[in-house]
């Protein structure tokens, strides 16, 4: 098969020697891997293309979860950018936005999932060059919620500690045989 050229314009009075530098930057381009970024669409336009093509792959419940991670936070934040522009920093802000508003970590990695697959996407039918998302340090992904642990007292140490007390019909189940004997831990005798 045939690969579509790329085409781009110069500017008004451009010289052939410009159009041939042009032309030996874009060949370095591909030549070190680089992609050449075809036709500009905003995110807004693109994500719910992508995500209805994606219909067919998903679970209803996770479809759901993709739509409203879209609608509610991806496109308000960055739907105006076109796809072949969104940076790491972008998605970095998401995620300050996110956990700023009270997100909590799941929510938000779950969210930033559709986003992944739609750059990965856009990325194969060369609407971008990369995939910001993959791009974030360690340390700009979601947080671990902080839980407050409760410190246990003595006194509840020590009732969770103790041996359960039989009831009477644990006695009998006993005496014929139908439970273990009920001992003290080794670990509290001694």
């Amino acid at each position: 098969g045939k690969c579509p050229g790329h085409t781009e314009t110069l500017p008004a009075g451009s010289l052939l020697r410009d159009a041939k530098a042009r032309r030996a930057e874009l060949v370095s381009t591909v030549s070190r891997g680089g992609l050449l970024v075809g036709k500009k669409i905003r995110l807004a336009e693109y994500a719910p293309k992508w995500l209805e093509d994606q219909r067919w792959r998903l679970q209803p419940t996770t479809f759901e979860l993709y739509k409203t991670g879209l609608n509610h936070w991806v496109i308000p934040t960055l739907g105006q950018r076109y796809v072949s522009e969104i940076s790491i920093d972008d998605v970095a802000r998401l995620i300050s936005k996110m956990t700023t508003e009270g997100l909590k970590r799941n929510s938000s990695k779950g969210y930033l999932r559709p986003l992944s697959r739609l750059m990965s996407n856009a990325v194969r039918s060369g609407l971008a060059s990369s995939n910001p998302v993959k791009g974030l340090d360690k340390d700009e992904w979601p947080k671990a919620d902080q839980r407050v642990m409760r410190i246990l007292s003595s006194e509840e140490i020590e009732r969770l500690l103790s041996p359960v007390p039989l009831k009477e019909e644990d006695d009998e189940r006993e005496r014929r045989g139908d439970l273990e004997a009920v001992r003290e831990p080794d670990y509290l005798s001694g």
